[in-house]
């Protein structure tokens, strides 16, 4: 019987996205069409965080926690907290 704890303070082992990040760079430079759709979805994706981490600058500066965020927008607290705690789209 294996009796050994994982490590709670030891450091997630990092992905190897290096075949993936290669496809994608040649993708984006051979496929024009691909690289402008790529271009307006990360463009996309950086107005949704800007949106997001204002609201959350906004709902520090007003001192509300996020379970009270919540509660007033009538939404599930523990979506909220992944909203505003997620490092990328929690969804």
């Amino acid at each position: 019987m294996n009796t050994a704890v994982a490590n709670p303070a030891a450091k997630p082992k990092k992905l190897d996205t290096e075949h993936h990040d290669r496809r994608l760079a040649r993708r984006l430079a051979e496929d024009a069409e691909f690289r402008a759709e790529y271009e307006r979805q990360q463009r996309a994706i950086a107005a949704i965080d800007a949106i997001v981490n204002q609201l959350d600058a906004l709902r520090i500066e007003h001192n509300f926690s996020k379970a009270q965020l919540a509660r007033m927008i009538d939404k599930n607290p523990a979506s909220v907290r992944r909203l505003l705690t997620a490092k990328s789209n929690p969804e």
